[in-house]
C-alpha cells in the first residue's frame, strides 16, 4: 500500500513539473513583429532576458536604433529627440563585455527597451547577470541575420514599428493556408490509400471468379473429327471442321480453344452452357458453406443447383409416395382378409344352429 502511495506521488510530481517546464518555456519565448501601420511584415523568434522588467502582455512598441558604439560596451549615444508618441529600443551586436553592462548602459542613455543580436551565429542564447537589480527596462536576444535584417531594413526614421511580445497574432498565411494545405494533402493521401485498397480488393475478387493459366493448361484438348458428338461452338456459333482443337470441359461441353480460353480466364471460370464451374482433374475445390446441414448457401450455388436440389427433392417425394403406396397395400389385403375370416365364421355359427 505504501510503495502505490509513493509511487502515485512520483508520478504527480513528475506530472506538475512537465507543467511548470511549459508554462517556463511558453513564457521564456518572445517575438518581435515588424508592423507598417495596420499590416504585419515580419516575425522575429527571440529570448528574453533572466533580468529586467517582464515584456508586458499587450507587447512594447517601438522604434528601432542602432547602437553607437555597436556594441554598446560604452556610454550610447541617446534616442532621436523630439519624436512624440514614441519609445526606442536599440540594437546592440554581442560580445566584448556582458549583458549586463550592454543593458544598463542602453537603460541610462534613455531607451525603453535593447535588442541583442548574436555574432557569427543564429542561435538564440539566454541572457543573464548577477548584479542587475538596477536595471528596469527589458531586453531580448536574437540571431545574427535577423540582427542585421533589422539594421537594414526597419530602422528609425523608417515608418516602421517593432511590437516586442510573447504573443504571436493571428496571422492568415500560417493560420490559415497551411493547416488548410495540410489537411487537404492528408485527405488527399488517405483517398488514394483508400482507392489502392479497393483496386486491390476488386482485383482479387476479379482472380477469384477466374480461372489460372496453370488450370486451364490441365484441361484436356482434343482435335475434332467426323463423327464427334459436338458440332457447333456456342461461343461463336461457328460448326466444328476436321483437325480443329478443342477444350472439352469436366461438363463434357466443347468449344474452340481460341474462344473458351480467353472466357475462362478473363470472365468466369464457368461453362457458358451449363454454368457449371470448371475444375481441372486433381484441382483442390474449395468447401462450399452452408446455411444449414442441408441446403447450400446462395453464393456457392450455381444455376444447376435448383434443378439439382428440385430432382433430389422430387426423387425423395416419389420414393416417399412410393413407400406410402406399398404400406397401404398389405394394410388393403390384411382388412380383406379380415372381412372374409369374419364372413366365414358368420356361415359357420348359421350351420350349427
Amino acid at each position: 500500500m505504501d510503495s502505490s502511495v509513493a509511487v502515485g506521488r512520483v508520478a504527480n510530481l513528475r506530472f506538475a513539473t512537465l507543467l511548470l517546464t511549459i508554462c517556463l518555456l511558453k513564457c521564456a519565448v518572445a517575438d518581435i513583429l515588424v508592423y507598417q501601420q495596420d499590416q504585419l511584415l515580419e516575425e522575429f523568434r527571440d529570448f528574453p532576458a533572466t533580468f529586467g522588467s517582464e515584456i508586458p502582455e499587450s507587447g512594447l512598441k517601438v522604434r528601432a536604433v542602432r547602437s553607437n558604439p555597436t556594441d554598446g560596451c560604452t556610454e550610447l549615444d541617446p534616442p532621436p529627440e523630439n519624436v512624440t508618441l514614441s519609445r526606442f529600443a536599440v540594437i546592440i551586436a554581442r560580445y566584448n563585455c556582458s549583458f549586463e553592462d550592454k543593458i544598463r548602459n542602453a537603460q541610462k542613455a534613455g531607451y525603453a527597451a535593447v535588442i541583442v543580436h548574436n555574432v557569427g551565429s543564429n542561435d538564440l542564447e539566454r541572457m543573464s547577470a548577477n548584479h542587475a537589480e538596477d536595471i528596469l527596462i527589458p531586453s531580448v536576444f536574437i540571431g545574427e541575420s535577423n540582427g542585421i535584417y533589422i539594421i537594414e531594413s526597419f530602422l528609425y526614421p523608417l515608418p516602421y514599428a517593432l511590437i516586442i511580445t510573447d504573443d504571436i497574432p493571428f496571422n492568415i498565411n500560417n493560420n490559415l493556408i497551411i493547416p488548410f494545405a495540410i489537411v487537404v494533402g492528408l485527405c488527399f493521401i488517405i483517398m488514394i490509400c483508400f482507392m489502392i485498397i479497393r483496386c486491390i480488393r476488386e482485383r482479387r475478387r476479379q482472380l477469384r471468379h477466374r480461372l489460372p493459366n496453370s488450370v486451364l493448361r490441365k484441361i484436356p484438348i482434343v482435335k475434332f473429327a467426323k463423327g464427334m458428338q459436338y458440332d457447333t461452338c456456342a461461343i461463336c456459333l461457328d460448326d466444328y471442321v476436321d483437325n480443329e482443337r478443342l477444350r472439352v470441359l469436366p461438363c463434357h461441353h466443347a468449344y474452340h480453344v481460341k474462344c473458351i480460353d480467353p472466357w475462362l480466364t478473363k470472365n468466369r471460370r464457368v461453362c457458358p452452357i451449363c454454368k457449371r464451374k470448371v475444375f481441372a482433374r486433381g484441382e483442390r475445390r474449395p468447401p462450399r458453406r452452408r446455411s444449414s446441414t442441408d441446403s447450400m448457401s446462395s453464393s456457392d450455388a450455381d444455376e444447376n443447383t435448383p434443378l439439382l436440389n428440385n430432382g433430389a427433392n422430387g426423387a425423395a417425394a416419389t420414393a416417399a409416395n412410393a413407400d406410402g403406396s406399398n404400406a397401404v397395400a398389405p394394410q388393403a389385403a390384411a382388412g380383406g382378409e379380415n372381412a372374409a375370416s369374419d364372413a366365414h365364421v358368420a356361415v359357420s355359427m348359421t350351420s350349427d344352429d
